[in-house]
């Protein structure tokens, strides 16, 4: 397997409905969601700029045309930003399918309502150590604010994936910032399909799916109790970064 030098695409995935959001999704698409004035998905963009990603490839399905608008080509957020629009009703595994003519060999795959404190370098190095096909961040979920999904050995393979999170042994949480090879892609199924549920196990047994542990926990706007909390968070990294602006 190819050794990742750098990766400069990220691939978001934000088509879905945001049910658990309404009534705030009822005519405004999930990434789109404000938070201090500004839609999340400004944030995430922001963090990629930052580790270095060049081109942001967006999924879409939901409304697509608020998010286009805003984003436009993203010349004013300092990326290329890349557009694959398809039906609201596709599941992610589809989505991501059909887009693949617009992806490179490697790219960071993340989900348009998580932010976790990335540092791309050290992902990177992880990823190529464990010769795997996706290295996903996983939450230890220390300070047990969620639910396990995940089951990550001493080596550092994941080796159980449980979405119903009811097996007592996990031990973390899969946050989707994912580096993932495109050769993905060639294994799966030519139907609708969902992703995790096909593809992790698949990669389970071939050994080629690894978790990236960490203690730093995420912060998301995926349901309405944890928009006060996130938007808090990100409001402290607004202030610090225009504090540390000022200084230098």
């Amino acid at each position: 397997m190819a050794h990742v030098t750098r990766i400069t695409q990220a691939v978001i995935l934000a088509g879905g409905a945001g049910t658990r959001l309404k009534p705030l999704t009822d005519h405004t698409p999930k990434p789109m969601i404000l938070m201090n004035g500004k839609p999340f998905l400004e944030y995430l963009i922001k963090q990629l700029k930052e580790n270095g990603i060049e081109e942001v490839l967006l999924l879409l399905g939901y409304l697509p045309e608020k998010t286009i608008a805003h984003f436009g080509d993203g010349a004013k957020f300092g990326v290329r930003i890349k557009y694959s629009v398809t039906p609201v009703e596709d599941s992610i595994g589809t989505r991501i399918r059909k887009a693949a003519d617009l992806m490179e060999d490697y790219f960071i795959l993340l989900n348009c309502d998580n932010f976790w404190p990335l540092r791309i370098e050290e992902l990177v190095k992880f990823h190529n150590k464990m010769n795997s096909l996706i290295t996903t961040v996983v939450y230890t979920n220390k300070n047990g604010i969620t639910k396990n999904n995940v089951l990550v050995d001493d080596e550092g393979y994941i080796v159980r994936f449980d979405p119903s999170r009811t097996d007592p042994d996990l031990n973390g949480v899969n946050l989707v910032y994912a580096i993932t090879s495109k050769e993905v892609i060639g294994l799966m199924p030519t139907g609708d399909f969902d992703y995790e549920k096909v593809m992790f196990p698949m990669l389970i047994a071939q050994r080629k799916l690894a978790g990236y542990r960490s203690d730093e926990r995420h912060h998301s706007i995926g349901s309405l109790e944890r928009l006060p909390g996130t938007e808090q968070f990100l409001k402290t990294l607004d202030e610090k970064n225009k504090n540390e602006s000022n200084l230098s």
